[in-house]
């Protein structure tokens, strides 16, 4: 059984830009992070279907994979329109999130496990 992963992220959690309007629909419709915490049941679909279908997001500039068997995040990081590139963070590592002008240390992440 793989380790309990801290809820600083749900798993269906998405940031969108400040729009003016109506910020909680943009949050929905136009988000420029999602992240994901993959189980053995959907991993295959968020690796796949999900991911093919989230760079469709004109918005979208990181899709975040969050392992539940192991200190490891997976990346995806927009280019530009048409290129993607991966990066992996492993224990000790700290994910550069460039959408929110974060860092965030994958210990917080994994924090009390």
């Amino acid at each position: 059984m793989g380790a309990r992963i801290r809820s600083i992220i749900p798993m269906w959690w998405s940031v969108a830009p400040l729009t003016i309007g109506n910020p909680t629909y943009a949050y929905l419709t136009q988000p420029c992070l999602i992240a994901e915490v993959l189980s053995p049941a959907t991993e295959a679909t968020d690796r796949r279907e999900k991911l093919l279908a989230y760079q469709q997001l004109p918005s979208l500039k990181e899709y975040l994979l969050v392992s539940q068997e192991q200190p490891k995040v997976e990346l995806y990081r927009r280019r530009d329109e048409e290129e993607w590139w991966l990066e992996t963070y492993e224990a000790g590592e700290t994910i550069l999130l460039k959408s929110l002008n974060m860092a965030l240390p994958l210990a917080v992440v994994y924090e009390d496990l």
